[in-house]
């Protein structure tokens, strides 16, 4: 008798003991899986973190891409603010604007004038280089210094300064000297001889006028 009772007690305890090893198993799984749901919802969390604090300077092509779109179709020029738009979105700069009649890119019409808030706050965040980049200017500044830098940039193309003359010429500071040791045809005399002709380019140096 004492057989199935032990036998029974062993199987109660059995029963007992896969009971709890059940419980403590399904505790225990739970707890894992709590974690891993855990580590989970942290690395997505921290995912938009990271995109969001990538600095500029790990996107090296991104500020020029963005300055690209700032680029006036008509003169190449940059549109500054206040940045307007035809009804279909395009931009042109203020200059050329007010040339045209119609919207350069959609033919579109310009009225009304349709400011762009949001391309003028992205505006506000970046570098545009100097109109005179071409000509070897290597500065870029922000949109409010850019054009009383332009006025006095030594890159800026120069008139002829001889006095008297008509001449169209422009060119950079280096070939102004250059251009002044060339014949003016407007300041030139109806006749000239040899010997005069040959006696202006020494005058021209040392008198610092444009040569007959």
């Amino acid at each position: 008798m004492s057989h199935p009772s032990s036998a029974g007690g062993g199987g109660g305890g059995l029963g007992a003991g896969k009971a709890g090893g059940g419980k403590h198993g399904g505790s225990g799984g739970a707890a894992v899986a709590a974690a891993g749901v855990g580590a989970v919802a942290g690395s997505v969390s921290a995912l938009p973190a990271a995109v969001v604090s990538l600095p500029s300077a790990a996107l090296p092509g991104q500020s020029a891409e963005l300055t690209a779109l700032f680029e006036c179709p008509v003169c190449f020029d940059y549109v500054l603010p206040p940045i307007l738009q035809c009804q279909a979105g395009h931009l042109v700069c203020n200059q050329c604007r007010q040339k045209l009649s119609c919207c350069p890119t959609c033919r579109g019409p310009l009225t009304p004038s349709i400011r762009n808030l949001a391309m003028e706050k992205v505006a506000s965040t970046l570098p545009f280089p100097c109109k005179y980049a071409s000509a070897g200017c290597l500065l870029s500044l922000h949109h409010s210094e850019k054009p009383e830098h332009e006025e006095v940039c030594e890159f800026r193309p120069y008139t002829c300064p001889c006095p008297g003359a008509s001449c169209k010429w422009q060119g950079s500071l280096e070939a102004v000297m250059p251009h002044l040791m060339t014949p003016h045809p407007s300041t030139a005399p109806t006749a000239l001889t040899p010997t005069t002709s040959s006696a202006q380019p020494t005058s021209a140096r040392q008198g610092g006028h444009c040569p007959g």
